[in-house]
């Protein structure tokens, strides 16, 4: 009999829940709702060995933790797959014990970037947990789903009769991925912001040579570039258009192009379709080219995700961007060139950083004139170089602190208090948010009064929520 898995994003905020990203989406601009791609990935290779699975996304569904009871109850689900973040792992687990009371048989499953260094202590506090599952998921997947001998599968910890067993961590050298079963996704509840339009996510690839020291993508996705098969993404694209009528993409990697030659003969395969598509990915500033940059517009790319992070450079000597402001200056006139939607992320708060540093980056920002600008807060997360800098100072906050995201100051730093790294975000947004030119250059890329008012409807909805919580969290702190 084939066995049957419910797979879910739990009702505990909406947050991005790939290995690499973290973000919330409701305390951040520059991010929005993205379909579950990677846990349609896995149910693509649970469904090889022909199980059936259920994905269910509570956050984005708007429905709480008794949907999962109830659905529970009507699947009637052999196994259960948690996907869980570094800052909702406390919430997504408390679940675990009330499904076991229900169905006490259920083997309950966790992934996501806190079992890289935590999965034996998790296992520990969680004794209603049976398996994690760390590196190269859909491969481990797979291998549960075919009834392989647990001490078998790479990059899992279990429970076993002589206690937890915390098998080898491997990354793969190729990264080849299952087709993913994007039927089980509602791809109506996923929409691009500017203009509604329903927009899929495809994992193109993985892994990061960069040595930044606060990222989590060379930890989780290793410290090498990896591509998928171009012919397997163009699939997937002629089955995201094809069936569901799909057209706009975010194309995820950790460090997309990195490689130039991949991304221009995928450039070239899309435009050798029989369709045009829109799409976006990430960029790294010292990969940004006048030559790529021309040959991702001409196949559909309309925006960029640009880490920044410092307007500072000895500051981006000491997180180990090593970027320059000319250089930073160079590539987005690249970019603005080819008119191009720029997202622009900026980091404040490292241990290095102080007010007129901050106020340093804060300054760059607007010189640059991003069309969309986002602010964290720099979040050491253990496994990454900032943690170990900190001698585990953050690990007690984040153990006693909850609901915690990239833009919660956790730390003292450098004669700032919290609240003054809080102010100063907040300083930070209305800098750009507040400015009437920001919106008046924005008009540039507006190609119609429908788009307008999504994007006017967009800004102000994550302007009023962003700012309520601001003012929440510094009157707490």
């Amino acid at each position: 009999m084939n066995k049957k898995w419910l797979l879910i994003n739990p009702p505990t905020g909406k947050y991005i829940r790939d290995t690499r990203c973290q973000a919330s989406v409701d305390d951040v601009f520059a991010i929005f709702e993205r379909t579950p791609v990677d846990l349609a990935y896995i149910a693509g290779a649970i469904s090889s060995n022909n199980d059936d699975c259920l994905i269910r996304d509570y956050p984005v569904e708007r429905l709480e933790i008794s949907s999962i009871i109830t659905d529970l109850q009507q699947y009637n689900a052999d196994y259960i797959v948690i996907n869980t973040t570094i800052f909702t792992y406390q919430d997504d687990l408390k679940i675990c014990d009330r499904i076991k009371e229900i169905n006490p048989g259920i083997i309950i499953i966790a992934k996501g970037a806190i079992f890289f260094n935590e999965s034996e202590r998790l296992m520990n506090l969680y004794k209603a947990l049976d398996i994690t599952v760390s590196y190269e998921e859909e491969k481990a997947f797979k291998e549960l789903s075919a009834g392989i001998d647990l001490a078998c599968i790479n990059n899992i910890t279990y429970r076993s009769d002589v206690g937890i067993i915390v098998n080898q961590q491997k990354l793969e050298h190729d990264l080849n991925i299952e087709k993913p079963r994007i039927d089980l996704i509602n791809h109506d509840l996923y929409k691009r912001p500017d203009t509604n339009e329903r927009q899929a996510t495809i994992i193109v690839g993985r892994g990061c040579p960069g040595r930044c020291i606060y990222c989590l993508a060379p930890i989780v996705g290793g410290r090498k570039a990896r591509y998928r098969s171009i012919n397997d993404i163009i699939d997937e694209i002629n089955t995201y258009y094809t069936k569901y009528k799909i057209k706009n993409f975010y194309f995820s990697a950790d460090t997309f192009t990195w490689n130039e030659i991949w991304v221009i003969e995928l450039c070239n395969r899309i435009n050798q379709l029989d369709y045009k598509i829109s799409w976006l990915c990430t960029s790294r500033v010292d990969k940004i080219t006048d030559g790529l940059m021309s040959a991702m517009r001409k196949s559909g790319c309309w925006g960029l995700s640009i880490g920044i992070e410092s307007g500072n450079e000895e500051i981006q000597k000491l997180i180990k961007k090593g970027l320059t402001k000319q250089q930073i200056i160079n590539a987005i006139k690249i970019c603005k060139k080819y008119r191009f939607v720029c997202l622009l992320h900026f980091i404040i708060g490292f241990p290095w950083d102080n007010k007129e540093t901050i106020l340093e980056t804060i300054k760059f920002a607007k010189r640059l004139h991003g069309n969309i600008v986002e602010f964290y807060i720099a979040t050491p997360v253990k496994g990454s170089e900032l943690f170990g800098k900190l001698n585990g100072y953050y690990k007690q906050r984040i153990e006693n602190k909850e609901h915690l995201n990239y833009v919660t100051a956790t730390m003292d730093i450098n004669n700032l208090t919290r609240e003054e790294i809080l102010q100063l975000r907040k300083k930070a947004i209305k800098s750009i948010y507040y400015d009437p030119m920001f919106y008046i250059r924005s008009l540039l890329y507006i190609k119609s009064l429908k788009q307008l008012l999504y994007c006017i409807r967009y800004i102000l909805n994550k302007l009023f929520s962003i700012m309520h919580k601001m003012n929440t969290s510094v009157n707490e702190t």
